[in-house]
């Protein structure tokens, strides 16, 4: 389902941060096949997505995938999930470089505070009960899958984990 504060609207206008949740089903269902995006091999090979509403379609390309904790009981949390509305600069960047600092691998694809995103969030299934959000920027007018080269992304060795790791 779909945040509750984010409009679908028939005009192509999204909400900065559009945040889809999803059951992780381990039978290999639902937003299961999100796991794979911890591994970036994974990665270049699944790098777009597309996401339909009753009134469009639209392309996005995938830029982050991170495992965050959302209990204030188990440590730092990061709000991601409190980022959907905003027409603020600053705050498009903070959340850029949060959730690429996060990032299981890193990649080439260029995003600014101009762009909309798209978050699939679900859970990790762990033991530390943390979700797991992959963050995706809509394909800018003119641009198509053709314009983008994976080939140097890598494993994010340095990729900040929830505070319990």
């Amino acid at each position: 389902y779909i945040d509750y504060r984010v409009p679908i609207e028939p005009d192509d206008q999204w909400a900065k941060n559009t945040i889809v949740y999803g059951h992780n089903m381990e039978a290999g269902y639902v937003f299961h096949e999100l796991t794979g995006y911890r591994d970036a091999e994974f990665y270049k090979e699944h790098p777009f997505l597309t996401f339909d509403t009753v009134y469009n379609q639209s392309e996005w390309v995938i830029f982050a995938a991170f495992e965050a904790n959302t209990d204030f009981d188990r440590g730092e949390v990061f709000e991601y999930f409190n980022y959907v509305i905003s027409t603020d600069p600053e705050r498009a960047q903070w959340y850029i470089d949060e959730t690429t600092s996060r990032s299981y691998f890193t990649n080439p694809v260029d995003v600014n505070t101009d762009d909309v995103f798209l978050t699939l969030q679900t859970c990790s299934n762990n033991a530390a009960d943390t979700k797991l959000c992959i963050v995706a920027r809509r394909l800018r007018e003119g641009e198509s899958e053709q314009d983008f080269d994976f080939s140097s992304s890598v494993n994010n060795t340095e990729r900040v984990k929830p505070t319990f790791y």
